[in-house]
């Protein structure tokens, strides 16, 4: 294993450095950076940054169009800390986007559970129009219903959740 000083000092500099080519959007710069960090972080067992990287990564590949890749580094980062927004937030838009009803449910029902800070880029509100959006889907209005109200209570402005609304009380 590497010596513990070695580690800190290299997540010291390429993480920035990766953070940086990904925000100016230099993926290819970036990506093996955040494939190495991954594999010191899992050789030095420090779980809470190898889910927080496989996320990161998972976003990169999620935001350059390779789904299949995207999800596979979410589920990783999953398995490592399944209280991470950003792996959860992920993972509900792969699977919601999948049309997986059950797995995207399961995932934005445990999002309700979480705390979402601004990082995540996901409110309460939205979780509640998705597990609205999901229930109409799977023809349970009344939950839908449900969801849809307790997120308008959270934000009555959502245009998301009033359209929701309008639509499930439409004739």
């Amino acid at each position: 294993f590497p010596d513990r000083d070695a580690v800190a000092a290299v997540r010291a500099l390429a993480e920035p450095l990766a953070d940086l080519y990904a925000a100016s959007g230099q993926v290819d710069r970036a990506l093996p950076i955040y494939e190495r960090l991954i594999e010191v972080a899992r050789g030095a067992r420090r779980l809470k940054d190898l889910g927080r990287l496989q996320s990161r990564l998972g976003a990169l590949r999620e935001a350059a169009g390779d789904v299949e890749a995207a999800l596979r580094c979410y589920e990783d980062a999953f398995r490592v800390d399944p209280t991470h927004g950003t792996t959860l937030a992920g993972l509900g838009r792969i699977y919601f986007g999948r049309q997986d009803w059950e797995k995207a449910r399961r995932i934005y029902r445990s999002m309700l559970l979480q705390t979402l800070d601004e990082s995540v880029s996901v409110s309460k509100a939205d979780v509640y129009h998705v597990l609205g959006l999901i229930h109409m889907q799977l023809g349970e209005d009344s939950n839908a219903k449900n969801m849809v109200r307790r997120g308008l209570e959270m934000d009555p402005a959502h245009a998301g959740l009033q359209q929701a609304l309008a639509q499930l009380d439409a004739p």
